[in-house]
């Protein structure tokens, strides 16, 4: 696969196949609020409210990862 064949992946057609798959919706949860952060980061243009949301976002992300 490719970089890009994996990012139309995981932006549009994971969050869609892996709905109610996983044993524990924290985990559907959890990928979910990755394509959330990584769609803000594609923007074309971003505000410093779409910069604290990543920055911040990301933090929490990685925080909820550890778990």
């Amino acid at each position: 696969w490719t970089a890009d064949m994996w990012s139309f992946w995981t932006l549009y057609i994971g969050p869609v196949l892996l709905r109610r798959q996983f044993r524990h919706e924290k985990y559907y949860t959890h990928f979910t609020e990755l394509v959330r952060l990584l769609h803000i980061c594609l923007q074309f243009e971003l505000t410093r409210d779409d910069i604290t949301a990543v920055r911040d976002g990301f933090a929490a992300w990685v925080e909820t990862y550890e778990k």
